[in-house]
Parts: structure tokens; sequence; C-alpha cells
């Protein structure tokens, strides 16, 4: 049996720290897309380049940590770690989407939606899509946590072809994004996801990372230029091309962040950032929103320098609103129980 891939928790932190910044950049729409009047109108290539990776390593890290079998109390931990804090962002997404103005869409579409996770009724029903990440990661931990309690290898095998069919089913019936297929609890993204874990797992263990940085470095390179051309130079999109760029990139760039997390363990900053990535993602997209609408009331359209100043402010805004919720210990409890500083 192979050794584990050993990170340390500055490691990982800084890691997240990176990831919550490419995140925030993906989500900021002054930067990342071309704006015409007062509404953005294209995006620019490194918002689609971003949204290929910068979340879904989020689901590979959890894989390096612990391959041990379902333990007691686990259902109860992933539960109260991601569900209970999808529940009250969604229903705080809600609130201010009717509040500026949006029509609410009816009880029983709200409610198969919260089931459902599913990242496009979310922004239909709440106004907002991000929270689709933690209903996925909820039910991505147990599938993990299945896999490693299944002994025998054939059945494992098995789990991991259903991901692999559910790739296939996303082609065929022309899903250009994967994970906006619709079913509880968000169980056919997290499916699709395992395979892509357990493929850079895999990966990660047979590479020494150390050495293998500067392969790793012209992989991902050299896939972001295929991507380039795909976009820009031939502009045929296909849904088999798509879904393969989903596939990969997670991978390459899991594999190219483990190879330099000595280095990026290195800054204070990301790993700050990073022992917050959880309330910071959930509150950055409220946080910019309200700045992008004061920007939209004087300076229309945006320009680089305010999207720049905006992405600034919304990171140091969302980590001091972080650093206080963990700190103030009734709130931590409220909003992140389980959830350590």
């Amino acid at each position: 049996m192979l050794e584990r891939v050993i990170v340390s928790r500055e490691e990982s932190n800084a890691i997240k720290g990176l990831l919550i910044l490419l995140i925030a950049l993906g989500h900021n729409s002054i930067l990342s897309f071309a704006w015409d009047g007062c509404e953005p109108v294209e995006a620019y290539f490194h918002r689609n380049w971003l949204y290929q990776f910068h979340v879904y390593v989020f689901f590979m890290l959890p894989f390096i940590y612990n391959e041990q079998p379902y333990r007691k109390g686990n259902l109860r931990k992933y539960a109260v770690r991601m569900l209970w804090p999808y529940f009250w962002i969604c229903l705080i997404c809600l609130a201010v989407s009717v509040l500026i103005g949006a029509p609410f869409n009816g009880w029983a579409n709200l409610a198969w939606t919260l089931v459902s996770g599913n990242i496009d009724l979310l922004g239909i029903n709440i106004g907002a899509q991000f929270p689709w990440f933690l209903m996925t990661m909820f039910t991505l931990m147990l599938l993990k946590d299945l896999y490693y309690s299944l002994s025998r290898s054939f059945i494992r095998y098995l789990l991991v072809g259903i991901g692999i069919g559910l790739w296939i089913l996303a082609w065929s019936i022309g899903y250009t994004l994967p994970i906006t297929m619709e079913s509880p609890f968000s169980i056919a993204s997290a499916w699709l996801l395992l395979p892509v874990c357990l493929s850079g797992l895999w990966l990660a263990k047979r590479a020494n990372l150390q050495k293998s940085l500067w392969w790793f470095a012209l992989v991902f390179l050299s896939l972001t230029t295929l991507l380039w051309c795909y976009y820009y130079l031939f502009k045929v999109h296909t849904v088999g091309v798509n879904l393969l760029f989903f596939f990969v990139m997670p991978i390459s760039a899991f594999l190219l962040l483990l190879s330099v997390r000595n280095w990026l363990a290195k800054s204070k900053l990301l790993i700050a950032l990073g022992k917050m990535s959880l309330p910071i993602y959930l509150y950055h997209v409220l946080i910019y929103n309200a700045f992008l609408m004061a920007v939209k009331h004087f300076h229309c359209p945006p320009q680089w320098a305010d999207g720049i100043a905006v992405y600034v402010a919304t990171i140091a805004v969302s980590y001091l609103g972080a650093w206080a919720t963990m700190r103030i210990p009734f709130m931590q409890r409220v909003l992140f129980p389980l959830n350590k500083k």
C-alpha cells in the first residue's frame, strides 16, 4: 500500500487561502467581465479558466487527510459543519433577494431547491448560486467514507464506475457543466466529483511531488493554453471537450498546488485566509455585491481600478467578519459549530 501524502495544517491552510483568493476573483464581475453600460456582457478568459478548477480543488483536499472508513458520528459532524451553514446562508440570500425586488417563486420550489442544492435552482430561487458547494461537499464526504468502508476492490470499482457513468450521462444529455445535474442532496454532483478526487489522490501518491514540480507546471500551462485555443482560436465548443477540461484541470491544479505547498506555507497571509476560508466563502459574495451596488451608483460602467479596489475591500471585510465571528463564542456556536478557528 502506498504511503499517504503528508500535508501539514499550515500547508493546507495556505492552499485554501490561495484558492479563496481565486474564488473571490472569479466572483468579482468587474474584473471578470467586459461591461456595456452598467451590465456585464462577456466573460474574460481568466474567469472561464478559474472556473475549471478553483472550487474543485477544495473538494479534493479532504481526500489527502483521511482514508478511513465511516466512523460513528461522521454524519452528524458533516451535517453540522456543512449543512447548517448551507441552510442559514441560503435563507439570508433569499431574504436579500426578496428585499431588492426579486420574485419569490413559491414554497415548493424553495423546498426542492434547498433539498437538492442544485447550482442553477439556487440562482433562480434564492438569488445566489455559491451555497451549492456546501451541499455537494456534505454528500461527497459521505461518499468518501463509503468508498473507504468497502473492503472489496470490485465494489470500490463499482462506486467509481457509477461516477464515470454519470460523466458519460452528462455527455450524452449535453451538459456543458456537469454539476448542474439535479438530484437530492446534490448526490449526482458529488458522485461526479468522486472519480476526479480519487484520480488526483492516486496520482499524488505515485508522483514525487517536489521533483515533479516543473512537470506539473508544464502540464497545467499546456492545459491552460489548450483551453485558450479552444475558446478563442478554434471557437468550436463541444460537450465532450468541455467535460474533459472539467475532469483534468482540477487534477492538474491539485497536483501543482501540492508540489508548491511548502512555498505557499511561507505566506502568513495565505495561512490566515485559509483558516477562515469557510466564513470568507460565505460572506464575500454578499459583501462584494454591496460594494458593486455602490460602485454602479457612482461610476457606470465600472473600470478595472474599481474592480481592484472592490476586490481588496471584499477580501479585507470578509476576513474581518470571519475573524470576528470565530472569536465571539456565541456567534461561532450559532453559525459555525464544530469549526475551529
